[in-house]
């Protein structure tokens, strides 16, 4: 099971990243539905190699937890980098296919920004995603984000080419987790 919990919600936990999570993590990064639209994850990654040179990120980079259902491992969610200097950090979250459409994501990233808002005392929070990631995009407009703009043509995709979004949601604007999860 993922380590202790950081933070809670109504349904689910968020739990810091511990070494029996990387089996889950590493069967999440080789999966196509998940790796499709993050840029970093361009597999096919060894369980050595993933060891070796991603996971000890998700305990040393910024803020990484494992999106936990009771005993369940769903996702990850995390704000990295973090520049505590300038009050900002970046917002990232995944899920494993099998979890889609249940909800987890809006209430993980929600509780989330409430640490990163509240007591982490941020000023900042950034996100992206490719232009084809409805659920991105839905996601975020969800939470508060605004769009700030579009990098064009800006990520290999699919045989393509696509444009990378950009969002920023500022502290002041943040209504809190208990407005956004319903």
């Amino acid at each position: 099971m993922a380590g202790p919990v950081y933070l809670s919600g109504d349904r689910i936990d968020l739990r810091t990243v511990e070494d029996d999570d990387l089996e889950f993590f590493h069967e999440a990064t080789n999966h196509p539905e998940v790796r499709r639209y993050i840029a970093g994850f361009d597999g096919p990654v060894s369980r050595a190699e993933y060891e070796r040179e991603e996971f000890e990120k998700h305990r040393t980079e910024g803020v990484s937890l494992v999106v936990c259902d009771g005993e369940t491992r769903v996702g990850n969610v995390s704000l990295g980098p973090v520049n505590d200097e300038h009050g900002w950090a970046n917002l990232g979250a995944w899920l494993h296919p099998e979890y889609h459409g249940e909800g987890y994501a809006i209430e993980a990233c929600a509780l989330l920004l409430d640490y990163a808002f509240g007591e982490h005392g941020l000023r900042r929070v950034r996100a992206q995603h490719l232009g084809p990631n409805d659920d991105s995009r839905r996601l975020l407009d969800r939470l508060g984000f605004t769009q700030e703009g579009v990098a064009r043509d800006h990520t290999r995709f699919e045989g393509g080419v696509v444009d990378d979004v950009r969002y920023g949601l500022l502290a002041d604007e943040w209504p809190g987790s208990e407005r956004i999860v319903e």
